[in-house]
Order: C-alpha cells, then structure tokens, then sequence
C-alpha cells in the first residue's frame, strides 16, 4: 500500500512539474533556472521507472513509463545549454506521461476519467507547490528579479488550490462508496473510522494552503521574498500530507478525491 501510494504520487509530480515552465513561458527565467526544474522531474521519473520495471507493473505501463523518462532526458539534454526550456516540448512529454499514468492508475487503483482528472489536478497542486517554493529560494540567490514571477506561481497554485476544493466537495456532497457491503454517501463515510483519513486530507492538502496563501502573497507585496519562501516550504509540506492521505483513499477505495 506505501509503495503504491508513492509510486503514483511521485509519477504524478515527475509527469506534471516540466509543465510549470508555463508559468514564466513569456519571460523565462535566465541563468541557468530551467537545470534544477529539469533535473528533478527526471531523477524522480527515472527512479519511479525503476521501480516500475521492478514491480508487477503490466508491459504495456513499463514500456509507456520508459517512452515517457526517455522523452523528458531527451528534452532535457536539448534544452540544457540553452538559456530557457521550449514550453511545448515539455507539454508534449507530459502528455506521454498522462497516458502511463492512467495504465497505472487503471491496474492500481481506477479506471475512471475522474481519477485520472484527479492524478493531473493533484500532481500539478503538488507540482506548482514545489515550483514556487523552489523559485523563492531562486529570488535569493539572484537579486533583482521582478516578483511577477514568484506571484504568477502562487497565484496559480491558489487556482489550483480553488478548483480541488470545489471538486472534492461535489465528490464528497453527491458521490458514494462501497463500504462494508453498502453503498453509501461518501459525507457519511467520511464520519466512519475508516474515513477519517479524509478530513486530515482535506485540512492539510487544502484548507490550511489556501488560508496560507495570503500571508505568501502579503509577504511579496512587502518584497520579502526570504519570509514567503518560508511560508512556502510549510505549504509544500501541508500538501504533501494530503496528496498521500488522497492517494490512500484512491488505491484502497477508490475513491477520487
């Protein structure tokens, strides 16, 4: 079950994270920015295929994972000498990455589109997450940039936040379950003990992040880019917590939240 629940919240970040390079794609940052955000999807991708070779994974997902990894390396390499990452390049691995995902997911935990919608939406709150807080730390090393940048991230990862709230609570409002030979409404099961794993998720991987939101943004109106990194790294860890308290109830469940 832990093995599981890292394996796809880790592929989830790997096959979306590239994608962040969106957020600065009309002005990319320079100085050698794109090494560390290629480099860590890539080392988190090829040791999740790793793994998926490793594990009983169907050949179809392995060779997807390989066809993914190998793409993202290749885009990589190209980008690697060059001062920014081609944007489109980077969607067209991730897209590649979705498709193994959903093989995955599908043997794992379900074949639904909604759990594959899911997968993508939480890997990119996870993803921008770790883009922000990274770009933070960017701010100190490099002085002088324009916090356009570091407020675009957390701007993009509160709609993110926003759009996974609305969703989780539709699903948690109208959706069921199968628990213990009955089909219940998941606000009921949400008040079972084997539930209540639900409710740490939804406190650690939205509510306290986008309450916190506020204090970033704040923190940048008043140019300490140092404070907001440090509220950004207890975000991250807050989101952290619920993706896997989501991923639980994903593959024991089946339930997309």
């Amino acid at each position: 079950m832990i093995s599981t629940i890292t394996f796809l919240t880790s592929l989830g970040f790997a096959v979306i994270y590239p994608l962040c390079f969106w957020l600065s794609g009309r002005d990319p940052l320079k100085n050698n920015f794109h090494h560390f955000h290629l480099g860590l999807p890539c080392f988190v991708g090829g040791v999740v295929v790793i793994f998926g070779w490793l594990g009983n994974l169907s050949v179809v997902s392995k060779w997807l994972l390989t066809f993914w990894i190998v793409s993202l390396i290749g885009v990589s390499w190209s980008a690697w000498k060059r001062d920014s990452v081609n944007v489109w390049f980077v969607t067209v691995t991730a897209f590649i990455g979705v498709l193994a995902y959903h093989t995955v997911v599908s043997q794992w935990g379900s074949a639904k589109w909604t759990a594959i919608f899911l997968g993508v939406l939480s890997g990119a709150v996870l993803s921008v997450a770790m883009y922000a807080m990274n770009l933070g730390h960017w701010y100190l090393n490099v002085h002088g940039l324009p916090l356009r940048h570091l407020r675009q991230a957390v701007y993009a990862f509160g709609a993110l936040l926003l759009s996974r709230i609305f969703w989780d609570g539709a699903v948690l409002i109208f959706g069921k379950t199968l628990y213990e030979g009955e089909e219940i409404p998941l606000y009921r099961f949400l008040c079972t003990t084997d539930g209540f794993f639900i409710s740490l998720g939804l406190f650690f991987g939205l509510l306290l992040p986008f309450v916190t939101l506020f204090f970033v943004l704040e923190t940048i109106r008043l140019k300490n880019t140092q404070s907001a990194t440090g509220i950004l790294y207890v975000v991250l860890a807050a989101v952290f917590i619920g993706e896997v308290s989501f991923k639980y109830y994903l593959v024991h469940f089946g339930i997309a939240l």
